[in-house]
């Protein structure tokens, strides 16, 4: 206990010293970046100019091999919200890293100085990535509702001066004028886009920085306006009708998150919650009710802490996963990237792929359009490593449990104690007769022994001369060298080892399934931006399908790949290209926007779409109840999975062994009666 606790302040000690050195190195850091910098990063001091200490900070972590990968990641976070402010984006993304590992060094510091165990060092670890997921999202989900209160105003105010000048330009810069960040950056490149004489390729490479569906909505209205003139339909200003319909989304969009908020509070708080009671649980019943500490020490307590820890990962990832109403990976998968690489590997997966070429298709059109930034191939090498690291957890856990079990046949005495208390009056004299039948266990591990054996060691060591307690003593002890031998790992653990491999085999393909209802809409989404953009295009006399196909390609992501083919195939008739769309995107609302654009060839593309501005109203209320609705029944789900972790903590892992303990404490006595 003593060098435990000496370890633990040692480790405080080089923690403290730690952040000191790198304080220092850090200012050191500041100092140098003066002499070298210019003046647009300077503040100015005491008759001299200073570095900021943030900045100084943020270029240190972000040139320092171990984290500028890191502090890269969150910039790029920061950078699609806020593009023009870079002196804001360098402290916001300093700011949450420190953060982030301020926590996580606090809660291994925490967990440390509460127990000291490789238990705790990992719910540290998780309880740490858990707390800086949440501050790392909250932050950008914040600047997210941000973005977009601002650009419900911005847009109020470009429609105020169009009535006025009759110029998207003129509008646009006359509202920057007043405009705060980061909005103001944002329209700013939008405006140099609208200005400019090529658009197309800026544009793309805007909706492929810009995560924000509204801004999308925001530049297409301005170009087409720039490019066709605005139009009169029905009495009223199709520009202005654009933004009043990108205004009334954006309130919706936002009035959705607050539900989300308020529907999903605390729920991964209370799915990781079990985690932090675990130990505590175990020290105490340990401390205070011995009689279970061969429950908690034993296969029953390993099993059950490993299926809480199991359940409370995987669900807490499912849970964050409900939340979401769509999904974008940010990661890029550089490990599996550079293992498909590997020739030998490389050569296999080819095989693989041409062996199952139909499958590996549907898997990257599912992976595609579920957001996912890999391929099929990435996918099997996931599959692999997940079959392999649960195979190997599951045997680790067996080697834990028989290791556990072995110690607990040693040092397990509650039927010899009970059996000698009514034969030696003495506690002391019973307690010295136990550890000394322990000593004998201990003594003869690994022989082959038989009760007249011990008996007659224990004779001729002359401790005990009463013949029933040295018989009793006896039987104990070959009992338990008996059960010690037979206690080893097992040939059908090793088959229960290969069906948990199994499983996680399957693991990232089910938790891929399992984002299925979020496929779904991310591609009702961007089905619903097409639909926007198209209502902005089919009153234009000159417009043709494959111009509205084009617009299409340039404000897509999930359907992005599959109209840039039908673009190409183009040439060898519209007909066909667009039938071949919808072989390849059978999604039912996007092959309806297909139908009517081969409709379009025909009877021209306004009737066509004839329907879709009725629909758009239709369809706008049938997505707010679709919302609705699968809020309502993700949070009633996810109501009800979080407390499936609090279940088995508190009746699998604190009720079950006391109620076990109780009716052997029983039965002990009603067979002693008897």
């Amino acid at each position: 206990m003593t060098s435990t606790r000496n370890f633990i302040i040692s480790l405080v000690m080089i923690l403290i010293w730690a952040v000191v050195l790198l304080f220092f190195a850090i200012r050191f850091y500041q100092k140098q970046l003066s002499k070298k910098m210019s003046n647009s990063i300077y503040v100015a001091g005491k008759g001299k100019l200073k570095v900021r200490f943030l900045h100084a900070a943020y270029s240190f972590f972000s040139s320092f091999p171990l984290t500028r990968r890191y502090i890269r990641k969150i910039r790029e976070r920061y950078e699609i919200l806020e593009p023009g402010d870079i002196e804001k984006t360098e402290n916001e993304t300093i700011q949450t890293a420190l953060t982030i590992w301020f926590i996580s060094i606090m809660s291994f510091v925490v967990g440390a100085l509460f127990d000291f165990s490789v238990y705790t060092i990992l719910v540290s670890g998780f309880m740490a990535y858990m707390i800086s997921t949440y501050l790392l999202f909250q932050n950008i989900n914040k600047k997210k509702k941000l973005v977009n209160n601002q650009l419900i105003q911005f847009i109020a105010d470009t429609e105020h001066a169009y009535f006025a000048t009759n110029m998207i330009e003129s509008a646009i810069t006359n509202s920057i004028t007043y405009s705060p960040e980061p909005i103001r950056s944002h329209m700013e490149k939008i405006s140099e886009i609208v200005d400019s004489s090529d658009s197309t390729e800026q544009t793309a490479t805007y909706v492929d920085n810009t995560t924000n569906p509204f801004l999308q909505l925001f530049l297409s209205a301005c170009e087409l306006v720039n490019e066709y003139d605005d139009k009169i339909v029905q009495g009223f200003s199709l520009f202005v009708r654009n933004l009043n319909s990108i205004k009334s989304s954006i309130s919706s969009w936002l009035l959705t998150q607050k539900t989300l908020e308020e529907k999903f509070r605390f729920m991964e708080i209370l799915v990781a919650l079990p985690l932090l009671f675990i130990r505590p649980i175990y020290l105490y019943m340990v401390k205070n009710w011995a009689e279970t500490a061969h429950y908690y020490k034993g296969p029953y307590g390993i099993i059950m802490s490993a299926v809480i820890c199991f359940s409370v990962i995987l669900l807490y990832l499912y849970t964050s996963s409900l939340k979401d109403l769509e999904f974008k990976e940010s990661g890029e998968h550089i490990f599996l990237d550079y293992i498909c690489h590997i020739p030998i590997i490389k050569g296999l997966l080819d095989a693989w792929e041409d062996k199952n070429y139909g499958k590996t298709l549907k898997l990257n059109g599912m992976l595609r359009r579920s957001g996912s930034n890999m391929n099929a191939k990435m996918l099997q090498i996931e599959k692999i490593f997940s079959m392999i690291g649960m195979y190997f957890l599951s045997v680790f856990l067996c080697f834990a449990i028989v290791s556990s079990s072995k110690n607990l046949v040693i040092t397990t005495t509650d039927s010899l104690e009970s059996s000698l208390t009514y034969i030696v009056d003495d506690n002391d004299k019973l307690q010295q007769y136990v550890t000394y039948s322990t000593d004998l266990v201990k003594g003869y591990l690994d022989q082959n022994i038989t009760a007249d054996d011990i008996q007659k060691v224990i004779k001729s060591d002359g401790t005990i001369s009463d013949d029933d307690v040295i018989e009793l003593l006896a039987n104990d002890v070959v009992k338990r060298i008996v059960k010690y031998q037979n206690t080893y790992f097992k040939w059908w653990y090793l088959i229960i080892c290969l069906g948990i491999g199994a499983v996680g085999y399957y693991l990232p393909l089910l938790l891929l399934y399992s984002r299925k209802s979020l496929m779904k809409m991310a591609q009702e989404n961007e089905v619903t931006q097409f639909r926007s953009i198209i209502c902005m295009l089919m009153h234009i006399p000159e417009m043709t399908p494959d111009v509205i196909l084009n617009w299409m390609c340039r404000f897509s992501s999930i359907f992005r790949d599959s109209l840039t083919k039908c673009q190409f195939r183009l040439g060898a008739g519209d007909t066909d290209a667009l039938e071949e769309l919808k072989e390849d995107e059978p999604f039912i609302p996007f092959q309806r926007i297909i139908d009517s654009l081969i409709d379009a060839d025909r009877v021209g593309v306004e009737k066509a779409f004839v329907e879709l501005t009725g629909d758009m109203e239709v369809s706008k209320k049938e997505r707010e109840l679709d919302t609705n609705t699968y809020i309502n029944k993700k949070s009633g789900l996810a109501s009800m999975l979080v407390f499936i972790p609090l279940l088995l903590l508190l009746f699998g892992y604190m009720i079950a062994p006391m109620m076990f303990t109780a009716f052997g404490t029983m039965n002990g006595f009603n067979t002693t009666i008897l």
